[in-house]
């Protein structure tokens, strides 16, 4: 009786040790991380005390967050329980509890062009909506993450669901700058499928409710096409449509299975659809200078932590212009910086989740190259998000100077900047999340509408 008391007590005594060392370690500062790798965001900070917020019970409230956020080898021991939980059976498909059923797509509406429309909300403010969260990085970086998804063992699908307003309000703001620029630059518009588009089957969308990509598309072309023509533009905007050849070349790995961007092959095929559509020279693939990057585990992943993705990473096969070696971009803090146009070194110099930032070093609210080869004068403007960033290396041989400003961070003026800088061509280049998302119509419209 005595020996079970005592090792009962033993037993006590061991629980509390462990739970009183756990809880000295987790309060060691030094050991605490600042950062998340994996979720690409800064981890939360420790609270500055005031009376009100400790009053009201939210310091406390704080406190436990920034404790259970920043403990030490947080990340560690968010692989071990991922490794858990892969033991619990066999991982077939799994799909999104974010993801939405998009509305039928009327493939043959017709489309009327309004002088004087309604102001649509998030003209003067993005807002960021369900589908698109933006993270600040800890070097002023800024990442994109996505709510859709679709596993299916080791491969991601990013999915997408129509809405008919929001599509026409992207389709108005494309025609609204074709309208301002008449004149001055002639416009293009790239609308990017996903890979799902290409990689799903039909049945399979169907089953998940995801809207049909191609179609989502057309639907915006012709919607652009129609009010260009009824707006009186004497250069209306020129719809560039890639799905042809992306589906052509979807079995060469032209989009990633752990990150929603396209592969820098995907940017090439579809650059040279705009450039033969824009009648610009430029190289054959071979006369780039090729370089792997191991080890990427992009967004996908980091949203789905999936065990399958993480032991089988992504590869960067990234090409580098002979020619342009690198590119000039300004911080949100307006800093002016020279960066590499693409970074063979950037599996040392960014963690796994980050990799895709060996393209123009991330994103940004604007970028330059200037291929001093050229003297034509020639110039293009990329209204861009992420996947531009992969897009921007494949037009640097083919222009004296490409311009790009990813609009969720740029605040000048389209117009003016055309003007000064004697800009011919404007690309409106957004993959079809982006076309969707109340967050980046948002803000194109601000800038459109400026």
């Amino acid at each position: 009786m005595k020996s079970q008391k005592f090792f009962s007590w033993v037993k006590v005594i061991l629980f509390s040790a462990v739970l009183v060392a756990v809880c000295v370690w987790g309060f060691i500062l030094p050991l605490r991380p600042t950062e998340s790798e994996e979720e690409k965001r800064t981890l939360t900070e420790f609270p500055d005390f005031t009376l009100a917020s400790f009053l009201s019970g939210e310091y406390t409230e704080q406190i436990s967050l920034w404790y259970s956020d920043t403990f030490p080898a947080r990340e560690k021991l968010l692989r071990m329980n991922d490794l858990v939980r892969s033991l619990y059976g066999i991982g077939g498909e799994s799909i999104s509890s974010g993801n939405q059923v998009g509305e039928v797509i009327d493939t043959g509406e017709t489309f009327v062009w309004e002088t004087d429309p309604p102001e649509e909300p998030g003209s003067e403010h993005g807002s960021t909506d369900t589908e698109t969260e933006t993270v600040k990085l800890p070097d002023g970086d800024v990442g994109e993450i996505m709510d859709q998804y679709y596993v299916v063992g080791d491969r991601g699908y990013e999915l997408y669901s129509f809405s008919r307003d929001m599509s026409l309000r992207y389709a108005r703001l494309v025609t609204t700058t074709a309208q301002r620029l008449d004149g001055k630059a002639q416009v293009y518009v790239m609308v990017v499928p996903l890979s799902y588009c290409f990689g799903l089957t039909e049945d399979v969308q169907e089953k998940i409710g995801v809207s049909d990509g191609e179609e989502a598309i057309d639907f915006m072309y012709r919607a652009i096409e129609s009010y260009g023509q009824q707006a009186g533009i004497t250069s209306p905007p020129i719809t560039v449509n890639i799905c042809d050849t992306m589906r052509a070349h979807y079995d060469e790995y032209i989009y990633f299975r752990t990150d929603h961007h396209w592969t820098a092959k995907g940017a090439y095929y579809a650059s040279r659809v705009l450039l033969d559509t824009v009648g610009r020279p430029y190289p054959a693939l071979e006369e780039y200078d090729m370089y792997e990057i191991h080890e990427f585990r992009g967004s996908l992943y980091t949203h789905t932590r999936s065990e399958a993705m993480y032991r089988n990473p992504d590869t960067i096969v990234a090409y580098a212009s002979r020619v342009v070696d690198h590119v000039t971009i300004t911080t949100v803090e307006g800093e002016v910086l020279e960066c590499p146009l693409v970074d063979p070194d950037a599996e040392t110099l960014f963690g796994s989740s980050q990799r895709y930032r060996c393209f123009v070093n991330g994103d940004y609210p604007y970028y330059m190259t200037h291929n001093e080869e050229l003297h034509d004068g020639s110039s293009i403007l990329i209204m861009k998000e992420s996947y531009g960033n992969a897009f921007i290396p494949m037009l640097a041989d083919s222009y004296e100077y490409v311009y790009a400003v990813d609009y969720r961070f740029w605040r000048g003026n389209i117009q003016t900047f055309v003007e000064e800088q004697g800009v011919d061509t404007v690309l409106f280049l957004n993959n079809l999340v982006a076309t969707g998302s109340e967050y980046t119509v948002g803000w194109m419209e601000r800038l459109a509408n400026r």
